[in-house]
């Protein structure tokens, strides 16, 4: 009798049972919502050249970074270049701006008071390119992606031959484990990292109503962007 009593379930087997059986819902329900990362993130616009330089120095001392790219299509071969997040450190990253709508452009410090409106001015998407150029072409620098070949035939579509990629965690992932479903960033990251990255309808919604990203309003397009960097450069670690 005493054995058929209802008991507290113990979480972390749960965690593990949900995991290995693929109940991504059930597993998301255990974990908190938008869980955190496990130290204070640090998560940065880049408006200037100064900035920008100073981020690709970091870089290239890193000799391997996360690189990722926000578009206005998933069809690599029509994608306009929004943005650019780079990482090479878990819980740090960096969003370059390139084809933000001027609204996007417009945030507010203070989402209850229209006069707190402040309207940013990013570096011109030609120079943004030409500065990030030798970087991404540099084949001694180690990059890192999740489906990097997106990345690559976007930057390819942009003037840039991405070169020295270290790993596409997307594929890791396959080639770690086959028989799971599906190999996205979000099953990934709550796999291995226990964290559930932003969901991208929530910046564009969706349906009809969906909007591209270079509507997105650029500080919430920075939070995304920095997040998907980051967390491929966790994984990468992982793998």
């Amino acid at each position: 009798v005493r054995e058929c009593r209802r008991k507290e379930p113990v979480r972390d087997t749960l965690i593990e049972v949900f995991d290995a059986l693929q109940f991504h819902s059930l597993l998301k329900e255990l974990l908190p919502e938008n869980a955190p990362a496990p130290e204070q993130h640090d998560y940065r616009l880049v408006l200037t050249e100064p900035e920008l330089q100073d981020v690709l120095q970091e870089m290239r001392a890193a000799k391997t970074f996360a690189v990722d790219t926000e578009t206005t299509s998933l069809d690599p071969l029509r994608a306009d270049l929004v943005g650019v997040s780079l990482s090479c450190r878990s819980g740090k990253a960096y969003y370059i701006p390139v084809g933000h709508t001027p609204e996007a452009l417009t945030i507010f410090r203070d989402p209850d008071d229209l006069t707190t409106a402040e309207q940013l001015t990013p570096l011109p998407a030609p120079r943004v390119l030409e500065l990030l150029r030798p970087l991404l072409e540099d084949p001694a620098l180690g990059k890192i992606g999740h489906n990097i070949k997106y990345d690559l035939l976007v930057f390819d579509r942009h003037g840039i031959r991405l070169q020295g990629i270290a790993m596409d965690t997307m594929v890791a992932s396959y080639l770690t484990d086959p028989s799971r479903l599906r190999h996205n960033l979000d099953e990934v990251s709550l796999q291995y990292l226990r964290l559930t990255p932003t969901p991208i309808k929530e910046l564009i919604g969706r349906g009809a109503k969906a909007i591209t990203f270079d509507r997105v309003p650029v500080d919430r397009a920075c939070e995304y962007a920095c997040e998907d960097a980051d967390y491929a450069w966790r994984l990468a670690e992982v793998f």
